[in-house]
């Protein structure tokens, strides 16, 4: 479960060359076990309006021990849409994620490689938005909830050992952000003078 496999791909040409490709790598899923089992699925307060005041974007703090990291690994999921970025950089280059799926029988997650974002102080930040989830474009087939954001980072040592990373009661969110509002009819308002979650990633705040 969750094991990362890397290959090679080799073609011969006509005259005979054997040419190799760059390694590449797949993980798989969690089959026996639940990838999500200890991490809670983050709101907003019940009383704010999704569509006021700016996009949700919540956000923790992290080090790492001192010692050898072999391997970091980041799990995200949302009811809704999510982009989340670590120490500056993104998560990923999918868009829209984790994709629609008739969430009363199927929730998708992304799994991404994201050991050399790594510091020995980290910041994570996710945007959340309302997607297929609660937004205008699901027309209120699941009811009109608010967006909400799971994520686990699991941090794998030389020595063997494991640290991990859920999203908790204790993770920060803030409204006050660049993009005011976003929704799949009505689209995006933007203002280039407030925070973006890329900035708190870097620990502007």
């Amino acid at each position: 479960d969750g094991k990362k496999y890397e290959y090679i791909v080799f073609v011969f040409d006509k005259a005979g060359g054997l040419h190799y490709s760059e390694t590449a790598y797949f993980q798989t899923a969690y089959i026996s076990g639940q990838i999500f089992a200890d991490a809670d699925m983050i709101s907003m307060n019940p009383e704010e309006n999704i569509y006021e005041n700016g996009q949700a974007i919540y956000y923790t703090t992290f080090d790492v021990q001192d010692k050898s990291l072999r391997k970091a690994t980041f799990y995200g999921s949302a009811l809704g849409m999510y982009d989340a970025y670590l120490n500056g950089n993104r998560i990923g280059s999918d868009e829209l994620k984790p994709g629609w799926t008739d969430y009363n029988d199927t929730l998708l997650y992304h799994t991404y490689d994201i050991t050399s974002y790594i510091r020995e102080n980290n910041t994570i930040a996710s945007m959340v938005g309302t997607g297929w989830w609660c937004g205008r474009n699901g027309f209120g087939t699941y009811g009109y909830h608010q967006p909400a954001f799971i994520c686990q980072i699991v941090l794998e040592y030389e020595d063997g050992t494991m640290q991990t990373i859920r999203t908790d009661a204790d993770w920060n969110y803030t409204k006050n952000t660049a993009v005011r509002f976003a929704d799949f009819f009505n689209g995006e308002t933007y203002d280039f003078s407030k925070i973006t979650a890329a900035q708190i990633s870097e620990g502007e705040k």
